[in-house]
């Protein structure tokens, strides 16, 4: 079906209704429905599946549905899901679920190690299909921690795009059972991509995804609308330490007039690391006119875009480590309907946000910026040498 080179991306859609399904106490209990209402097959591929509650949840819904009958695949990310704990590892075995960890450590694989299937699909009877940041994990629930739950968003989809993500299925199955032969030669072959061309139907969506390495369809196509932008651009994401062709198109996009915002974690985050990295560019884009927020009662976890009438959510964090190594999937749309959802999202977000201003950013304390010059340095440095080692 796929030969050896990636098939990432797919032709735009008419018939493909997407709505936006925004806060997990949202998004979870809508389809754990539609998974218990499944005839036929699910198909699940998600970069964190731990134990504990909503793991107790999903694996219930998930044996009843084999119980009668319906075929359940499920594909999870061998590093993104080590939390999942010996007993409930050996049930999921046990299970009549198809199960298969996607590239396990192997200390003869090297770097091919870094190699991570990040996306976050469900598919439900080749009918629906989920797409966004989640994982089944008691952090996106605000069920279980009602004031710590990460803030993340889904998109729910029918149509003939929904064909389109059972092929990205499809493909990423056989590659974790080794069919499509080894991870790291398989993302490094495939072309060039070319500009995406113009769009100017409405109530159109179509699948997009990445597989690490140089040529990154969802990098690309971002920066390219945003280089395009005519009037505004929000761009959302969880670890903002960019990529120089992201910083370079936010910053062109905001001289030339654009409103540009960029919204990002604030105090509360996973990795503070990537936090402390990505204000090093701070100063420079503050000073094109981008204005930049900081996301403050909890971890901010949604991976979102508007440009213009474009719009984009998925799995994709646009940072560099995300851009080189991980497998990303996200779903664009031009939709008034759905950009209208999502920038009620936006809205939100911004209400709950503190917005970095220049002038104080200018006095922020010594210390502080030698933590974030460290960890910018550290980070380029270490990215380089693991691209230099990929190719060695």
């Amino acid at each position: 079906m796929f030969g050896d080179k990636p098939v990432l991306s797919w032709p735009w859609h008419a018939n493909s209704p997407c709505t936006l399904l925004y806060d997990g106490s949202v998004f979870l209990p809508r389809m754990l429905a539609c998974l218990a209402r499944a005839r036929t097959s699910i198909d699940i591929e998600l970069y964190i599946f731990e134990s504990g509650e909503l793991f107790e949840q999903w694996m219930s819904v998930l044996e009843r549905a084999c119980a009668r009958g319906v075929r359940v695949r499920l594909l999870i990310d061998a590093i993104g899901s080590e939390e999942l704990s010996e007993q409930d590892l050996m049930r999921l075995q046990k299970s009549a679920i198809q199960f298969r960890p996607f590239n396990p450590t192997r200390w003869r694989a090297g770097v091919g190690n870094l190699i991570r299937d990040h996306r976050k699909l469900v598919l439900v009877d080749n009918a629906l299909a989920y797409v966004g940041g989640m994982g089944v994990t008691d952090d996106c629930d605000p069920r279980v921690n009602p004031e710590k739950a990460w803030l993340d968003a889904m998109v729910e989809m029918q149509g003939e795009i929904v064909s389109d993500w059972r092929q990205l299925f499809e493909q990423s199955w056989s590659l974790a059972d080794g069919s499509l032969g080894n991870p790291l030669k398989w993302r490094l072959s495939g072309r060039r991509l070319r500009a995406p061309a113009a769009q100017h139907d409405m109530h159109m969506a179509r699948a997009n995804a990445s597989r690490g390495g140089r040529h990154n369809p969802l990098l690309f196509h971002l920066t390219s609308h945003i280089a395009r932008a005519r009037e505004f651009v929000w761009l959302n994401t969880p670890y903002f330490f960019p990529p120089h062709r992201l910083v370079a198109a936010l910053k062109y996009a905001a001289r030339k007039g654009v409103k540009v915002q960029v919204c990002t974690a604030g105090p509360i985050t996973d990795h503070p690391s990537f936090r402390y990295a990505g204000q090093y560019y701070y100063r420079q884009l503050l000073k094109a006119g981008v204005e930049i927020y900081e996301f403050q009662p909890r971890f901010a976890h949604v991976k979102a875009a508007i440009i213009d009438d474009w719009c984009t959510l998925g799995s994709c964090n646009y940072d560099r480590w995300n851009n080189h190594w991980n497998l990303d999937a996200n779903v664009e749309v031009r939709d008034p309907a759905f950009r209208a959802s999502l920038m009620q999202l936006r809205d939100t977000v911004l209400s709950q946000s503190c917005q970095v201003e220049r002038a104080a950013w200018k006095q922020r304390s010594t210390l502080r910026r030698l933590r974030q010059g460290f960890w910018f340095w550290f980070g380029t440095r270490l990215i380089n040498l693991l691209r230099s080692l990929r190719r060695s």
